[in-house]
């Protein structure tokens, strides 16, 4: 079974590569090409490959494959807790912790001027925070019904188990746990975990 990670970064100049023994826990060896990003990100990708086996010699078959972006400073992202100073600041550390680019930070029920803010903001990660499970979930879907289809290509994540994702209109949808079934320091940890998957 192979106990090797690639760890892969696409950046806007170079996509960089570091191959990583997990048993040993030591750096293999590290590859780099020009990135592609505003083309075809694989292009890069395989170009950072062939130099990482040309300095490895052969590339080892890897038990996972673990990327991150960059490029223009990180993926943009927008959260949107129920109180500003509980669950939108957890937001917004569980985003600046994950190297998130964290472009705006809105709290309760979002008003017209709030959802125009938003779609001009163009994010790439959505988080909808705040509200235990079993507890207040109306204000999360409301916002997302209020922001409806408008945010197609945003990846959303939502932390209450009680909303429901037809409301969602995402590309990629992702649930984290709430606050209620873990500290708020574990809850920022959980959040960051799922900004980066």
């Amino acid at each position: 079974m192979p106990t090797t990670a690639l760890l892969i970064d696409f950046g806007s100049t170079y996509t960089k590569l570091r191959a990583i023994d997990l048993e040993r826990r030591r750096i293999l060896g590290s590859g780099q090409g020009p990135s592609t990003v505003t083309s075809d990100i694989m292009v890069g990708m395989r170009a950072a490959l062939a130099d990482l086996e040309k300095r490895l010699g052969k590339l080892p078959r890897f038990k996972y494959r673990l990327a991150s972006s960059s490029a223009a400073g990180g993926l943009r992202m927008v959260t949107v807790g129920l109180v500003r100073e509980l669950t939108a600041e957890a937001a917004r550390r569980a985003a600046l912790g994950a190297g998130a680019r964290l472009v705006g930070t809105f709290a309760n029920r979002l008003t017209r001027t709030d959802v125009e803010q938003i779609v001009a903001l163009a994010p790439d990660i959505l988080l909808l925070a705040g509200g235990t499970d079993g507890g207040n979930s109306e204000v999360i879907l409301y916002n997302a019904a209020a922001l409806g289809s408008k945010l197609f290509a945003a990846t959303t994540s939502c932390p209450n188990s009680t909303c429901s994702t037809s409301n969602l209109h995402a590309r990629r949808y992702v649930a984290c746990s709430s606050s209620a079934s873990c500290t708020p320091k574990a809850s920022i940890v959980r959040r960051r975990s799922s900004i980066r998957c």
